[in-house]
């Protein structure tokens, strides 16, 4: 989020004055015409802060009936949770014996 409050060089674009913040979030199906979705659903996506979107089916993703809170879907289930997995195992590549150290950890 940082890097969207300032006109700096980031890999995303700066929030606009006036207009609704877009970040990950979960949100509960209303109405639906989407074979794929109906009303009750939960569903996670990059979307705007609203009361109500309308969006397409390639903007959200179905979240499984769990027991598993909400909120996780935002963090360790999320972008953040997959970034630090993937970046661990698939860049880093730890091989057993090896030590890793966590210089940070802001995905809760």
């Amino acid at each position: 989020m940082r890097g969207r409050m300032t006109k700096a060089d980031s890999y995303v674009q700066p929030f606009e004055i006036g207009k609704p913040i877009v970040s990950h979030v979960v949100a509960k199906v209303i109405d639906s015409t989407l074979a794929d979705y109906k009303k009750g659903d939960v569903v996670v996506g990059m979307l705007p802060w609203r009361i109500i979107n309308h969006v397409q089916a390639d903007q959200i993703t179905k979240v499984p009936t769990t027991d598993v809170p909400l909120d996780l879907y935002l963090s360790v289930l999320g972008m953040p949770g997959q970034t630090a997995y993937h970046g661990l195992l698939d860049i880093g590549q730890p091989k057993a014996g090896d030590t890793v150290v966590v210089s940070a950890a802001s995905v809760l």
